[in-house]
């Protein structure tokens, strides 16, 4: 260890010089990156008993919806969607990029700079930065208006399937109903003299009491997914509604919290390659500085202090 300190006293400036010139290199590289606008969105999903969550106790209704977002995320046809929806895509276009490299640049950008979290247990915050306070809005409105969309349709065809599911058992119901009323009807015709102790009679009767009480509670089933579709097209129907809308930010995001990262990371890169200078140059060095050093380098016991 003191071989060390003697090698870093003897030779300070040249060990310390990484850690400086990374500091400054990093420090520049902050200060020339453009000024970033960042927008925000706040939404608050709607309490339901959703099957996914009933065997994760722990798991709220907006850690869910964050897991949806990102999957949607990762989703290229989605983030696609988004891009050419919102500004990100005209923004991204210039250079004479083709289409091709522009959607891979809407896709990797919205992958990468979209920030999803919960933010309470039925809320989900939203941000995204960008060069300009507009083409941040837009982007994220536009995020917000093709979730909606998309949660809309997949909503609509589950209950679409419902409803189509509920009208097939009607029809079965209804055959069913009317077969077993039919029976009856045959039965006391060829019966006429049938008491109401019957055994038989007792038991088709039974049956077609059975298919009527069916039918009645399927015709409510069916009322109800009618009603549960329709309701799909009322404000709220994709289960959650905007508290804090986008906006465009007027001053771009904060330089302090940016030079304290980028300096953080010069200053780290710089102490590593300082440490190996100090352990190569340390190394390198074979000179004799102490008494203790003569008998282990040359042999010879010291014979003065």
């Amino acid at each position: 260890m003191l071989r060390f300190l003697d090698t870093f006293y003897r030779h300070r400036l040249l060990v310390l010089m990484p850690v400086i010139l990374a500091l400054g290199v990093s420090t520049a590289i902050a200060l020339a990156q453009p000024r970033m606008y960042e927008s925000s969105a706040r939404i608050w999903f709607y309490s339901s008993s959703d099957p996914a969550l009933a065997g994760q106790p722990n798991t709220t209704q907006a850690d869910a919806q964050v897991s949806v977002f990102r999957e949607l995320l990762n989703s290229r046809a989605f983030d696609l969607k988004v891009g050419h929806r919102g500004p990100l895509a005209a923004a991204l276009a210039g250079g004479g990029l083709t289409a091709e490299l522009v959607d891979q640049r809407v896709y990797e950008t919205l992958a990468r700079k979209v920030l999803v979290a919960a933010d309470g247990p039925q809320v989900v915050a939203i941000s995204f930065q960008a060069l300009s306070g507009a083409e941040a809005q837009g982007t994220v409105q536009a995020l917000i208006d093709q979730f909606t969309e998309e949660t809309l349709a997949n909503r609509k065809n589950q209950a679409q399937a419902v409803v189509a599911f509920m009208e097939e058992q009607l029809k079965t119901q209804d055959a069913a109903m009317s077969s077993a009323t039919a029976d009856v009807t045959k039965y006391l015709a060829a019966h006429p003299r049938a008491a109401a102790t019957d055994v038989t009679l007792i038991g088709l009767q039974h049956t077609a009491d059975l298919a009527r009480q069916r039918y009645a509670e399927v015709v409510l089933e069916l009322s109800q997914a009618r009603l549960d579709l329709s309701s799909l097209d009322q404000a709220g129907g994709a289960g959650y509604r905007l508290i804090d809308p986008p906006s465009a930010p007027i001053r771009p995001v904060g330089l302090m919290g940016t030079l304290i990262r980028t300096s953080s990371g010069g200053i780290l890169a710089g102490l590593l390659i300082s440490a190996f200078a100090l352990f190569g140059l340390t190394a390198a060095d074979s000179s004799i500085r102490r008494t203790e050093e003569i008998r282990s380098a040359l042999g010879l016991r010291g014979v003065g202090p």
